[in-house]
């Protein structure tokens, strides 16, 4: 899901449009998903395993494609639960997004997601709000554990994210071209008597020399660490100049991942030797 995060500021040249590419990551799944797969898996367990894996994660309503962090899971209100619209008027969630929104929700007795929206900065007067969201209309957003546990996919992710400078400025002057073809975004310009240039600022910078990683061992190798500033291999290789033992240790890990706690002892051996 790709964007762009944008701000001004004014510095020494003026008023300056500050931006970059974003992206944030969404998932085909959604938090009513998860929520079934947690009671096939852990029927007795669904309430606090379904607080550990869904509380604290931010999830995308695709009716409005708006972001929330889940706050807390209500577990005795429904989407047949009651609340007051704007004119006062009591409705069911589940008229509320037929009528709004044209959706049939499917499930009436899945539990409501809660988000607390804070007050605004700089308007403290407010009072906090509380946002009741429907699992099965709120898309998950991040990387599921299935997904960073897979190299390849991780690769795949950081190819299409991961801009080089060239791509980047491509995105950045496609923004650029947006605004200024939004006639909303032209006249909110033209009333705060703004432009904004059709290029990137271009500023004087320097190139430093590429630095020299020393080594340990007999002749004291020495590593380039290249344009790419990467060496990462080279400290698989050669030792430090003077390793230290790990004398004293301790590995803490869940029970889950208990696991993955064994085969990271059994690399850090592995690799201790090379290390010195």
């Amino acid at each position: 899901w790709p964007g762009y995060v944008t701000s001004v500021s004014q510095l020494d040249g003026g008023f300056m449009l500050q931006t970059n590419v974003s992206h944030k990551m969404l998932r085909t799944d959604t938090v009513m998903d998860m929520l079934l797969d947690i009671h096939r898996s852990e029927p007795n367990n669904l309430q606090s395993r379904a607080v550990k894996e869904i509380v604290g994660h931010v999830v995308m309503t695709r009716y409005n494609n708006q972001t929330y962090r889940v706050d807390d899971i209500v577990w005795d209100e429904t989407p047949r639960s009651s609340f007051e619209d704007r004119r006062g008027n009591k409705i069911s969630y589940i008229d509320y997004y037929r009528d709004q929104y044209s959706i049939v929700i499917k499930d009436c007795s899945q539990p409501l997601l809660l988000h607390r929206m804070k007050p605004k900065r700089g308007q403290p007067q407010q009072e906090e709000r509380l946002i009741y969201l429907i699992p099965e209309l709120c898309a998950m957003t991040g990387l599921s554990q299935s997904t960073m546990d897979d190299f390849m996919v991780r690769k795949d992710i950081v190819a299409h994210t991961r801009l080089d400078p060239r791509d980047r400025i491509r995105a950045i002057k496609g923004f650029i071209c947006n605004v200024k073809e939004s006639p909303e975004a032209t006249a909110e310009l033209r009333r705060w008597n703004l432009q904004i240039d059709d290029e990137t600022m271009r500023v004087e910078g320097r190139k430093l020399d590429a630095e020299e990683i020393i080594f340990g061992g007999m002749h004291g190798n020495r590593h380039k660490v290249g344009d790419r500033a990467d060496f990462s291999n080279a400290t698989s290789v050669n030792p430090p100049i003077t390793p230290v033992n790990l004398d004293n240790w301790l590995l803490i890990c869940t029970q889950r991942d208990q696991n993955k706690g064994r085969d990271l002892v059994t690399v850090m051996k592995e690799g201790a030797g090379n290390w010195g």
